[in-house]
């Protein structure tokens, strides 16, 4: 059976270069892993093809085109404003799990992990496979002491980090949320749909088997702005995740961990200037004024500049 890791991400080029420093930070820490990258637009494509990485295979919106659903998927949540502000949509969340399954369909890999593109890894993403075991479905929490599943509609699971094995289990959970993405008037929508692809990961225990779900984050040491106020940090990059009064969140988790990934969402680079900002600074917490966060979003600017600078990127 073959050992090469199929990890998943996507990007349009507003990501491009933290898509690039994800990649880097695979290479530097793991062997035998293909980053599968759906380019948004024909400039991502054009770019990151161009640079002809061993194992880095771009794929275009032309290739999902193919998929008999895609316009389905397109037309059923297009329309869907997720902030008019930035002009997405529902469409690009739900395109995680479309290209997820379109990769596990068509080429039937044995398994697919799929990673936000402004994810750093600090460790092997081995430890990610370790942590699986012989279960088939892989998540993370928010790891948010004020999140849990009844009072939250962004979703008690966070789909920045998500696996899927190519088995009767895994490939049904798959297809399941892939298929409550497709078709946004699903039975579940109305209470699971309130943040796109997200919160309906918190089906997945219920309808395929809390036997076969791994709750990654409680043996892989991960962070995000959602919950970088509890981390309690230690020498050498580890960590004890704690609330404000001091408890420890999840009596399940080992109670101190490696970091192996960061999740950088809402990280704001300016690169003219080799700075950056927050775009939801005190939403989760005191952010910048927790001891080793700012040194964690320092080091993540430098990685951005040193992938932009060495791959070209705009």
């Amino acid at each position: 059976m073959s050992s090469t890791k199929h990890i998943v991400t996507l990007s349009d080029h507003n990501y491009i270069v933290n898509g690039m420093c994800l990649y880097e930070s695979l290479a530097k820490h793991s062997q035998d892993f293909i980053l599968h990258y759906l380019c948004l637009n024909d400039q991502t494509y054009d770019k990151l093809s161009s640079l002809g990485l061993d194992n880095l295979i771009c794929y275009s919106m032309q290739d999902l085109a193919e998929d008999m659903d895609f316009e389905t998927l397109k037309n059923n949540n297009e329309s869907r404003p997720i902030d008019e502000s930035d002009g997405q949509s529902h469409f690009h969340w739900a395109l995680a799990s479309f290209f997820s399954g379109y990769l596990m369909n068509k080429y039937d890999f044995p398994h697919v992990l799929y990673v936000d593109s402004d994810i750093l890894f600090y460790h092997d993403v081995q430890r990610v496979f370790d942590a699986m075991g012989s279960k088939s479905i892989g998540i993370i929490t928010h790891k948010h002491n004020k999140l849990d599943k009844t009072t939250t509609n962004v979703g008690y699971y966070n789909v920045g980090i998500i696996y899927f094995a190519n088995d009767e289990v895994g490939s049904k959970c798959l297809d399941f949320w892939r298929n409550c993405c497709i078709h946004s008037d699903n039975e579940y929508a109305k209470t699971f749909g309130s943040c796109g692809d997200q919160k309906y990961l918190e089906l997945f225990d219920e309808l395929f088997g809390e036997e076969n779900v791994e709750v990654l984050c409680r043996k892989v040491g991960n962070g995000a702005p959602w919950n970088f106020p509890m981390f309690e940090f230690l020498e050498d990059d580890r960590i004890i995740w704690r609330d404000p009064d001091g408890n420890v969140l999840d009596p399940g988790e080992e109670l101190e961990q490696d970091v192996v990934f960061n999740h950088f969402s809402h990280f704001t680079p300016n690169y003219d200037e080799k700075s950056f900002g927050f775009d939801r600074g005190g939403e989760w917490g005191p952010i910048y004024n927790h001891p080793g966060v700012v040194d964690i979003y320092a080091n993540y600017m430098q990685n951005l500049l040193s992938a932009k600078e060495k791959y070209r990127l705009c």
